[in-house]
């Protein structure tokens, strides 16, 4: 049954699940101590898209090859470098219009 199934997931996965405070510090510890995996940033996060672990994960359910992953993380890495892009730019503006005339 689908309650069953949901069951056996959480008492497999438990130790994933925290409804705690991410922020902190001594969560953190605590977590990567549990086992509990963490990238802190999203170019990490990326590159970690594809690794081999990963690929070969993907492979094997079908969700992408190689080169799929690899080209899913390069437009994650536009997408990424066109957010920091733009949030600079803002950045510079708003310094330009409110800080540099004062």
């Amino acid at each position: 049954s689908p309650q069953e199934v949901a069951k056996e997931a959480l008492e497999k996965h438990w130790k994933v699940i925290f409804n705690g405070d991410n922020y902190d510090l001594a969560n953190q510890e605590e977590l990567t101590a549990k086992g509990v995996w963490r990238i802190d940033s999203g170019v990490e996060a990326i590159a970690a898209l594809c690794s081999d672990k990963n690929i070969a994960l993907f492979e094997k359910m079908g969700i992408f090859n190689k080169e799929e992953c690899e080209a899913r993380a390069a437009v994650l890495h536009d997408h990424y470098t066109g957010t920091v892009e733009m949030e600079a730019l803002t950045l510079i503006d708003m310094i330009n219009q409110n800080i540099i005339p004062s």
